[in-house]
């Protein structure tokens, strides 16, 4: 877990990272200290990931949420040459095709389930209500994604 400008980044415990944007006080101190404490306890192990080659291989990034919010990253997500937007998870079916249609975005999913069952991404960003992200950040947590090491 990292805390940088006041963007929360937390591996979960299967290595899909979810980045999320001043809501940590919605995931509960508990499970904030839970993911310190992960972190402490890997921190004096060496990380050396193998050699990527982000241009011919570049991240696979989903995004929950298709909203005003979930489009500015979209946006951002498309000025970086190393990201790869695979799949957008909007639960109103009419925004996810315009969204889709918009920004080229191959995949939408009603639910974060389906869309972590069938994508396997990288990396997950949510950008969705407050009175959803608690609930998004725990769907993905429960992902059996291996992406990450």
């Amino acid at each position: 877990m990292a805390l940088m400008n006041g963007t929360l980044a937390v591996k979960t415990m299967h290595g899909v990272p979810v980045l999320m944007a001043g809501y940590a006080s919605l995931i509960g101190l508990d499970a904030i200290e839970q993911a310190l404490a992960s972190l402490e306890a890997t921190r004096h192990q060496p990380m050396h990931p193998p050699p990527r080659d982000f241009e011919k291989d570049p991240l696979r990034v989903a995004l929950i949420g298709g909203g005003r919010l979930g489009q500015y990253y979209i946006e951002a997500f498309n000025l970086f040459g190393d990201t790869n937007l695979i799949a957008v998870v909007e639960p109103n079916p009419e925004r996810a095709k315009a969204v889709c249609e918009k920004f080229g975005v191959p995949d939408s999913f009603r639910d974060t389930a389906s869309m972590l069952a069938a994508c396997n991404p990288e990396v997950v960003t949510i950008a969705t209500p407050g009175a959803y992200f608690k609930e998004a950040v725990l769907q993905v947590n429960r992902s059996p994604s291996e992406s990450i090491e």
